[in-house]
């Protein structure tokens, strides 16, 4: 036991007792549930004023048995009922924050509370986290069951369920074992992986895990992607290694979107720089980005505070994430921060395919609907043309679900262009980093995407 040997730092002070309550099994000095404090009090142990190396080896083995954190210190008496049959153990944030939400030492929980994750998509009682498609990455029983339990062949079928326990978000169970020691953490994956999007990792360290869900699910090179017209969901890890999208046939001297960024040479990926420590104590931003908020930049309600730390090993001069720009690259007659330039090539691929569009006339099966004036990621992971409404133009009785003899309204065979052009756009609108994940590749995508559909901008800075 830490506390005990002398081993336990705080900011407080030196260890006493009472930190037995979370650093040793059912520390409950107001009732009698056979945990650390009774068999110590049976034997005669007590915390010395001194901790010293070597105490708890002298300990009677009865108050060994309960001087660290096993099992039952998560699933015993006065703490949780057991798991059910069908469950290793509840997955709710409560379990872990009755340690790990301590301030100032354990600021775990409370920093996860900032994070995106702390959220299920819509807090419904049958929202989309609720589905077996949604689940798998956007609820922590369905990210467990989904992609880790494999002896248990219901898998995403119990993620669903409700007969137990509320749907979670990505609480700590999600991510963390705390049944085993793993390579880093006790997290469920590392170093190597395969994604849905067909990304191949190796030497990814922790980011292995964020891959598992932050990936695009479709993989452009297979030709189901393009038949059946998908579109990428969730692609940061993709976009970051730099496979992501469409690399279309242009005469413009546009260098072929590909390529690594630094992110991808550090030991554990995207977490180097999402999971940073953040400010220290006393300092703007501290708690509201880095480590478990996994966030580089707070938010507006809390004060903008970006944390640049991570970069600064080897950009020492960087100030903050957005360098100025190497060139006019959206071609609006400024050279801009790099994230500005990103913004205005989207904007500007975004136009051009709404100009298409509109002039191809697309009609919807509703004869009384409005054709085609813009495009989205719709209805079973689908780009689909809307109207001025929003609508589906396969969405014939206008409820705003696909349904019963309905069918999505995509791109036509004679559109493929179009329709790729559009999945690069996404791409790199849905990472939502405007390029900083790998700003060279983005930069090249969306440039030979606009190239492609023809004219250029005659006054941008060609990326090669």
């Amino acid at each position: 036991m830490r506390v005990l040997d002398g081993k336990l730092k705080l900011f407080r002070g030196p260890a006493g007792e009472s930190c037995a309550e979370c650093h040793a099994t059912g520390y409950s000095p107001s009732s009698n549930i056979g945990g650390y404090d009774d068999a110590a009090r049976r034997h005669g142990v007590k915390v010395p004023l001194r901790p010293a190396k070597g105490t708890y080896d002298k300990l009677p083995q009865n108050v060994k048995d309960v001087s660290n954190v096993y099992c039952l210190a998560c699933h015993g008496p006065g703490r949780l009922d057991p798991p059910i049959a069908e469950q290793p153990g509840l997955f709710g944030v409560g379990v872990c924050a009755r340690c790990h939400d301590r301030l100032p030492e354990q600021t775990f929980v409370h920093e996860w509370r900032q994070a995106k994750h702390s959220k299920t998509i819509s807090n419904k009682v049958n929202g989309p986290e609720k589905r077996a498609e949604c689940a798998r990455c956007h609820s922590a029983q369905g990210f467990y069951y989904g992609n880790f339990a494999i002896a248990r062949p219901h898998s995403t079928r119990t993620a669903i369920l409700n007969c137990c326990e509320t749907t979670q978000p990505i609480t700590c169970q999600a991510c963390h074992n705390p049944m085993r020691a793993t390579p880093h953490k006790q997290i469920y994956r590392f170093g190597r992986m395969k994604t849905g999007s067909g990304l191949s990792l190796d030497l990814a360290g922790a980011a292995a895990l964020c891959a598992t869900c932050h990936n695009a699910d479709n993989d452009p090179s297979v030709p189901s992607t393009l038949t059946e017209r998908l579109a990428p969901h969730a692609p940061q890890a993709d976009l970051t290694y730099g496979r992501a999208g469409f690399s279309l046939p242009t005469s413009a001297p546009i260098g072929k979107p590909e390529g690594r960024t630094c992110v991808t040479k550090t030991k554990h990926g995207c977490v180097t720089c999402h999971m940073h420590n953040g400010p220290t104590p006393g300092k703007r931003g501290h708690l509201k980005v880095g480590g478990h908020t996994f966030l580089t930049t707070s938010s507006k309600e809390t004060g903008r505070v970006e944390n640049i730390a991570a970069c600064a090993k080897c950009h020492p001069k960087r100030k903050r994430f957005d360098a100025q720009a190497k060139g006019d690259f959206d071609g609006d007659g400024a050279v801009e921060l790099e994230r500005d330039e990103v913004r205005g090539l989207l904007a500007l691929l975004k136009r051009g395919l709404d100009q298409r569009i509109v002039a191809r006339n697309y009609l919807s099966c509703d004869a009384e609907s409005s054709p085609a004036v813009s495009f989205v990621r719709g209805t079973r992971e689908k780009i689909v043309l809307v109207n001025v409404s929003k609508h589906d133009l396969g969405d014939c009785n206008k409820n705003g679900v696909i349904e019963r003899e309905e069918k999505p309204f995509t791109f036509p065979d004679p559109d493929l262009l179009l329709h790729k052009a559009a999945y690069n756009y996404l791409v790199v609108k849905r990472d939502g980093s405007f390029g900083l994940h790998n700003y060279p590749y983005a930069v090249r995508l969306l440039q030979r995407s606009v190239a492609a559909l023809g004219p250029t901008p005659s006054s941008w800075t060609p990326h090669r």
